[in-house]
């Protein structure tokens, strides 16, 4: 336990390192190709973990074998998705794209054709990393990267709350997140950031349980993870306020306010680089409010918020049946919560990605995927209270269930990699009446 504790410490350090450097690069204009060695930091560790967990698991009862079997088989189905070409209408539009400008240009650079190119770009570049390596396949294989990292934090934040039973089912529960299979293989930084956010939610619980020589550090690299959140995409700002509120509990007046230093300094760059080049600090989310009409969309979901749970029923980036729950979860630990610091950090953290998966248009479970996890954390507490044996195989055989579209996917895409089809005719199947223009524009110019 403890080692995989450390392992997971260190596979966040080693994804902020390779963020951290490639933010240098891009602002310092030495972006170039062979940065891709500092990804072997956490793909190094990664194969550490996997061999750690598989020595583990020897030794596990009956269920949890068949549980982690059924997750290497979930996890082998997402790995066939790396090798088929990239059809994400965001990576193809504009994340490739940017990837590509940084490469060729060697820094950071604005288009005014492409607004994006005024995001915050700390994911990015790290994906851009990865383009170095291998084109478009180097940027799926940092995308698995992070999908890999997201389940071990997952695992790490569960085992505070829950047995290691029913962690193996939390985390194959994620694992099975429609947002966690698809991005695991595709140019979006959505599980990056989510990756990001959880560990900085996995690593302030633990600075709040350490002794006063380790809980600086623990608070310090979770500042860190929550800042690499700020410094990937601007509407996490959002998250500002609980997190103002969680380190305004750390005991210490300079702990407080270097916590506070952190998280700002880490983004603030991005934010200067697109108030530098277009006169506002926010100007891409503006461009999307313009394009929304999110104020009328914001006045619409506060309407419709008495059916904010059920709607989880009828998207199509579908997450678990249980998330529905919530509500009953909050309801009879309301005690456990009041009591309890830890259950409150991870109630308030819930709600706080609800309000933004709710309110910033368009409604996309991406936009706060580290939300519902740590929401079917709770959901989960609370079952794990009551007739253990009978939830944990609904759980289980949900599951199962879930695996059945992802034997669909995978189907389709051993037709291209034994051969039976083109690039041209795979990527054919894919085309609507909105996304034909980004593939065209990509894989016309290969």
């Amino acid at each position: 336990m403890l080692r995989s504790r450390v392992l997971t410490v260190l596979l966040v350090m080693s994804w902020l390192i390779c963020g951290a450097v490639a933010s240098l690069a891009g602002f310092f204009g030495f972006f170039y190709w062979w940065l891709w060695v500092f990804l072997l930091l956490p793909f190094g560790l990664l194969v550490i973990f996997a061999w750690r967990v598989k020595k583990v698991v020897l030794r596990v009862p009956r269920f949890e074998k068949i549980v982690f079997i059924l997750l290497c088989l979930v996890w082998l189905l997402h790995l066939l998705q790396v090798f088929v070409p990239e059809t994400g209408f965001d990576a193809l539009w504009y994340h490739l794209p940017l990837a590509e400008l940084l490469q060729e240009q060697h820094g950071y650079t604005y288009l005014p054709e492409l607004y994006q190119s005024a995001n915050p770009q700390f994911a990015d570049s790290i994906f851009a990393l990865g383009f170095g390596f291998a084109q478009s396949l180097g940027t799926k294989l940092v995308a698995y990267g992070f999908a890999l990292s997201l389940v071990a934090i997952t695992y790490q934040l569960s085992r505070i709350f829950l047995s290691r039973r029913w962690s193996f089912v939390a985390v194959l529960s994620v694992s099975l997140f429609q947002v966690v299979a698809w991005q695991s293989a595709s140019f979006y930084i959505d599980v990056a950031k989510a990756c990001f956010e959880l560990a900085g939610l996995w690593l302030l619980q633990e600075g709040f349980s350490a002794k006063n020589e380790y809980a600086k550090k623990y608070f310090l690299l979770s500042a860190l993870s929550f800042a690499a959140s700020l410094a990937s995409k601007a509407f996490s700002i959002l998250l500002l306020p609980v997190l103002v509120y969680f380190y305004a509990r750390t005991t210490k007046r300079k702990i407080r306010l270097l916590l506070f230093v952190v998280l700002v300094l880490l983004a603030l760059p991005f934010y200067l680089f697109a108030q530098s080049h277009t006169g506002s600090f926010f100007f891409s989310t503006q461009v999307q409010v313009n394009q929304l009409s999110a104020f009328e969309y914001i006045a619409r979901q506060l309407q419709r918020f008495p059916f904010i749970f059920m709607n989880l029923f009828f998207t199509r980036d579908y997450t678990f049946p249980l998330l529905g729950l919530l509500p009953f979860a909050i309801y009879f630990l309301r005690r456990q919560i009041w009591k309890s610091q830890r259950l409150q950090i991870l109630a308030l953290f819930t709600a706080n990605q609800l309000a933004i998966w709710w309110f910033v248009p368009p409604l996309s479970t991406r936009y706060a995927l580290a939300g519902f996890i740590s929401g079917l954390l709770l959901v989960l507490v609370w079952l794990s209270k009551r007739t253990e044996p009978f939830w944990i195989h609904v759980i289980f055989a949900i599951s199962i269930l879930f695996l059945v579209p992802r034997l669909f996917v995978a189907k389709r895409s051993l037709t291209y990699l034994i051969g039976k089809q083109t690039q041209e005719q795979y990527v054919e199947q894919f085309k609507d009446g909105n996304n034909t223009w980004v593939l065209d524009a990509w894989y016309g110019k290969k």
